[in-house]
């Protein structure tokens, strides 16, 4: 056998078999994962570390029982989240901080039991940016629920439209204006 025939055969053998992760550490149960470390339970996750039972996430560090986030840190109970720092128990959350129990928010810190809101600060009970009492909230909030996820998108990316957007997205820094 000459060298291009066995570099042809050794190229179609590659093929066949899925490679195994690369860089992967001190993790447990970890499938189709690559850079991962200290995790377990996780699947398809990448450049993850210390989480455990989450899937599809990517450059995240330390979740738990999390699904579709990407940038998150120390977050727990969440699914389809971006840039969240310390968030619990919530959905389609975007550059949110210790926010839970909420759905469909941007940019908002220190929330709970919100929906559908954008650029709010220590809020809670309110529904695309307007305040409701506690009863009122969860009574609205069940039939919210019960609209497409898309519907609910639509509406939070309107709501946004009608807020400023400086170039940067900082938070913990002093005397730093744009």
């Amino acid at each position: 056998m000459n060298l291009p025939d066995f570099l042809n055969q050794f190229e179609q053998l590659k093929k066949t078999f899925p490679l195994p992760p690369t860089f992967s550490l001190s993790d447990e149960d970890c499938e189709s994962t690559s850079y991962v470390y200290s995790s377990s339970h996780c699947y398809f996750c990448f450049d993850t570390s210390y989480s455990k039972n989450c899937s599809y996430c990517f450059d995240s560090f330390k979740l738990t029982d999390c699904v579709d986030c990407n940038y998150s840190v120390e977050s727990e109970l969440l699914y389809e989240c971006q840039d969240c720092y310390k968030c619990y128990n919530s959905s389609y959350l975007d550059y949110c901080s210790q926010t839970y129990d909420s759905y469909f928010c941007w940019d908002c810190d220190d929330c709970h039991d919100i929906f559908g809101c954008t650029h709010l600060n220590h809020k809670q009970y309110c529904i695309f940016n307007k305040q409701h009492t506690k009863t009122e909230y969860q009574e609205k909030i069940k039939e919210l629920l019960k609209k497409p996820d898309s519907e609910n998108i639509i509406n939070l990316k309107e709501l946004i439209k009608g807020y400023p957007f400086g170039p940067t997205n900082i938070t913990n820094a002093k005397n730093s204006d744009y």
